[in-house]
């Protein structure tokens, strides 16, 4: 025990070390010694000091590319503060800033290839700026020895197989992507046919602009669905809008409950809002009732306008590992009269850097047979 007790201090002791060189750092820049950090101060510290920027320099970019990078940061830590429109932090609030950042930003632990990737919306997931709304991969397994199927295996995510990736523009702020994956909600209680798999080429483009809209992405994914049993066919081409807007905070974490004196501030809001175009053509139901008589009675082909709005509550005074989360689609057929809403709200908390305690509650109408959906999971995400 006093072993231990020794190890535990000792641990704090390197925290608490690392916590004071953060702030000696921080305060460096503190040119006129007020205690606080303007924005050109704060951004001549990330240009030195962030990680990622550091990675940039490792990659050859020019200085012009970093300090774009590095105000893109200082843009996020003034919002994620009272009151809006600030134009420094005090050091408090930029060391909270900073220690929250060098977790999310931290290398990733080796798991597969470069470009595998975990994650819970593989295909319509467009956010401009989504390091904040975490959304993991859930797989769990039931033994029901009650029912038909008594070993149930149900999957809740997508899987990204492949990416290429290829940064453009003059100071390289735009970026495409191609890639290949899966994203599946497989539930072993359910039919063969009830159950949902999907497979895409997902191509994104994303773009950093000046001005009030900081920064869209742009989807064009076109995909094929079937069923746990391969039998369904239905082809589908997504395209989706999702903006980041400065001036509504659009994108942006912000604080909603803090003070300008404290660090870490109670309650973090960030909202997304995206638009969606989703036309597709059903060509096998595979024996899926509900399915069967959408394309009897509205046809087989199908376009719909789908927005949706997603939130994120991030209590960081208590703890910046927590996350409560919640996504809404809105999908109306442009030809007939056909409305569904889908609402998916979600509880994380960070064990690692890829994995993830959640619970996800799902309830409403969701593609392609719209059956109504009301259930929990609860387990261990994965988020790469």
């Amino acid at each position: 025990m006093k072993q231990l007790i020794i190890l535990l201090g000792a641990l704090l002791g390197i925290v608490q070390l690392a916590f004071a060189d953060t702030a000696s750092d921080l305060k460096k820049f503190d040119s006129n010694q007020n205690n606080q950090l303007e924005g050109p101060e704060l951004k001549l510290y990330f240009v030195k000091f962030d990680p990622q920027i550091e990675e940039l320099r490792k990659q050859g970019a020019d200085s012009t590319r970093l300090e774009m990078a590095a105000q893109d940061i200082v843009d996020d830590a003034l919002t994620a503060f009272p009151p809006a429109g600030a134009t420094s932090l005090t050091i408090p609030q930029a060391l909270s800033f900073v220690n929250r950042r060098a977790r999310l930003v931290a290398p990733e632990p080796k798991i597969g290839w470069t470009s595998l990737g975990f994650k819970r919306m593989l295909m319509d997931g467009a956010d401009p700026r989504a390091q904040s709304i975490k959304r993991p991969a859930v797989i769990s397994y039931v033994r029901n020895t009650q029912s038909q199927d008594k070993d149930q295996v149900n999957f809740l995510g997508g899987v990204q197989v492949y990416q290429f990736r290829r940064d453009l523009g003059r100071d390289l702020q735009n970026t495409w992507t191609l890639g290949f994956g899966i994203e599946a909600d497989v539930d072993g209680s359910k039919k063969a046919n009830e159950n949902k798999i999907e497979a895409g080429i997902p191509f994104t483009y994303e773009a950093v602009t000046d001005g009030a809209l900081s920064s869209f992405t742009i989807t064009a994914t076109p995909k094929f669905s079937t069923d746990r049993a391969f039998g369904r066919e239905v082809y589908e081409f997504l395209f989706s809008f999702a903006p980041a807007v400065r001036p509504i905070k659009m994108g942006y974490l912000a604080s909603v409950i803090g003070s300008r004196e404290s660090g870490a501030p109670w309650l973090a809001v960030q909202w997304q809002a995206a638009a969606r175009l989703e036309t597709g053509h059903i060509a096998d139901a595979a024996g899926n009732e509900k399915l069967t008589a959408i394309a009897a009675n509205l046809g087989p082909s199908y376009s719909r306008f789908a927005p949706s709005f997603s939130v994120v509550l991030s209590p960081q005074r208590i703890s910046d590992r927590l996350n409560f989360s919640a996504d809404y689609y809105y999908r109306s057929e442009l030809t007939h009269t056909f409305n569904r809403g889908y609402l998916e709200s979600r509880a994380t908390y960070d064990l690692t850097k890829n994995f993830v305690a959640t619970a996800v509650y799902a309830l409403g109408y969701k593609p392609p047979d719209f059956a109504k959906t009301a259930k929990l999971v609860v387990g261990i995400g994965i988020l790469k």
